[in-house]
């Protein structure tokens, strides 16, 4: 079997022993032993010496490396994924880490929970907002663009297009002849998103207007 090996090496003049811990600083608990497919999972290796890692390797997974912070992407075929870390002291450190499937973010309109929807609220402008459902990774990412379809209660549509996570001046004008019944769809949602490998998510927001 033939194998692939991603190296980084940073040359040091220690020799001494050190103890090594990791963090995935891309989760809201860095100290789980996760990773995530398709995303760029952001670790960290803290030594008990200053400068002492001198290698870190891992097999079949891209890694790129800044400063002191290795992004690791995993294979999508993988499960799981191995990292031994090697230090001036030719001591070697290998941690075992989950990988998973990237969970879909949530969309919300400001800080409202998916139920009714006040014209008041819905005016204020709150901005929609992402958030992954466990609350595992930390959310670096935002809206930039999406569909919202307006439904109203006799089953009318209108379709809008929102550039950025708010609506524009025009569009609360839109908004504000709306009545109680009608829906708000946003769809066909886009991203900005510094760690992940896709732009474009699967997640859609339905809300029915209360007043």
């Amino acid at each position: 079997m033939k194998y692939f090996f991603a190296l980084f090496c940073l040359l040091s003049s220690y020799a001494m022993h050190a103890q090594l811990e990791m963090r995935n600083s891309s989760l809201s608990d860095p100290s789980q032993p996760v990773v995530y497919r398709n995303f760029y999972n952001l670790l960290e290796f803290q030594s008990s010496i200053n400068d002492s890692i001198l290698c870190v390797l891992i097999e079949n997974d891209t890694v790129e490396r800044y400063l002191n912070t290795f992004y690791i992407v995993p294979d999508e075929s993988h499960t799981s994924i191995v990292i031994d870390v090697v230090t001036s002291a030719n001591d070697t450190t290998q941690f075992e880490l989950e990988a998973r499937d990237i969970p879909v973010p949530e969309l919300f309109l400001g800080d409202l929970p998916n139920g009714p929807l006040s014209k008041a609220y819905l005016l204020n402008n709150p901005g929609l907002m992402l958030e992954y459902p466990d609350h595992s990774l930390l959310p670096f990412m935002y809206v930039i663009k999406c569909e919202l379809i307006l439904i109203s209660s006799k089953g009318k549509e209108t379709q809008l297009k929102v550039f950025g996570n708010a609506f524009s001046e025009k569009q609360l004008k839109k908004l504000s002849k709306l009545q109680a019944g009608d829906t708000l769809w946003f769809k066909n949602v886009q991203i900005s998103c510094t760690t992940c490998m896709d732009n474009r998510i699967p997640t859609e927001l339905k809300l029915v207007l209360t007043d």
